[in-house]
């Protein structure tokens, strides 16, 4: 899986708990979210890249990463996509499911 389906994948999971604007464990979604991860390094990098696109929020305490949806986000969430720039990762069913 190449890292843009990863980022997608990742940032749809967190768009499941856009509604709460809490904070959530990084090692957790990204395990429901996309499993292949070969290594912490490579998981740290995506969540980087991420916050550097100001896609997410992230709060770290010591060895615990968590992170949530930004409003850049969630609107990138609901129009684009890193695998497939131009169409959203989510679809407007589940716009409507998870708000």
């Amino acid at each position: 899986m190449r890292l843009p389906e990863k980022k997608d994948l990742f940032l749809r999971e967190l768009y499941r708990y856009k509604s709460e604007r809490t904070y959530h464990d990084v090692q957790l979604i990204s395990r429901k979210s996309c499993p292949i991860f070969t290594s912490p390094l490579s998981l740290q990098r995506m969540i980087n890249g991420l916050k550097s696109d100001k896609l997410i929020e992230l709060y770290n305490n010591e060895e615990i990463w968590k992170a949530r949806l930004s409003k850049k986000g969630i609107a990138f969430c609901e129009y684009n996509s890193y695998a497939y720039p131009g169409y959203p990762i989510v679809v407007s069913e589940e716009r409507m499911t998870y708000n």
